[in-house]
Formats: structure tokens, C-alpha cells, sequence
């Protein structure tokens, strides 16, 4: 009877002990530093995404890109916009990070296009001229 009851409390011990044990999980978006690299990523985008709203609106108010230019290239801003939230529901993985970069490079690039609307030595539109 002795051992029964021994062996019962080493294993009630040990089951209750599994739940902690497996609540431990390694997470790998913080750096060796201890900051989390997906927030930043996080701010990182959204500051992208600002920064480019704001030289399609400018640059529409300014009379560059005429007024279809404009509503398509905020229509394309939105879709990427919107798949950024979607996104950021879970938090950001690797991939949908990569992925939004690339569509914000995509659009950056199409709007730089329409800017410029075929000119090619425009000097306003040069990458290292970031007054505007």
C-alpha cells in the first residue's frame, strides 16, 4: 500500500509539472540585446507606408500626377495598406514581412514612374533628393 501511495504522488507530481514545462516556448523575433525585431519591423512599415501616403498626396496637390495617376496609385496604396493590417492581426512573420516590403518597393516604383511620366532626368525625382 506504501508504494502505491508513493508511486501516486511522484506521478500526480510529475503531471502536474508538464503543463509548466511545455509552456516554455523559445521566441525567436528578440534579438541577443532582448528587443523584439518584430515591433520595430512593425514601425518600420507603418513609417514606409506614411511616408509614401504622404509624397502621393503632395505630389497630387502639386499638379505631378494628374488626378487618374493619383486615385491609382491610392488605390494600389490602400490594397497594400490593407494587407498590412491584415497582417499585423497575428503579428509579423518573416514572410509577410518580405511581402509588404516588396509591395511598398513595387508601388514606391510605380509612383516614381508616374512622377515622372517619362522623363528620365528629372532632378526632383532622384533617390539621394529627399527634400520634398
Amino acid at each position: 500500500m506504501r508504494k502505491l501511495l508513493i508511486s501516486m504522488a511522484v506521478l500526480s507530481s510529475v503531471v502536474a509539472a508538464a503543463p509548466a514545462s511545455a509552456q516554455y516556448r523559445y521566441d525567436r523575433s528578440y534579438d541577443r540585446y532582448g528587443y523584439n525585431q518584430d515591433q520595430y519591423s512593425e514601425r518600420r512599415i507603418e513609417r514606409e507606408l506614411q511616408r509614401l501616403h504622404d509624397r502621393i498626396d503632395r505630389s497630387a496637390e502639386r499638379g505631378l500626377l494628374s488626378r487618374s495617376e493619383a486615385i491609382r496609385l491610392q488605390r494600389q496604396f490602400d490594397a497594400v495598406e490593407n494587407r498590412f493590417f491584415d497582417y499585423r492581426r497575428n503579428g509579423l512573420s518573416r514572410f509577410e514581412q518580405d511581402d509588404l516590403q516588396r509591395r511598398i518597393d513595387s508601388l514606391d516604383y510605380r509612383f516614381r514612374d508616374e512622377r515622372r511620366d517619362g522623363r528620365w532626368s528629372d532632378r526632383r525625382d532622384r533617390d539621394w533628393d529627399r527634400r520634398w
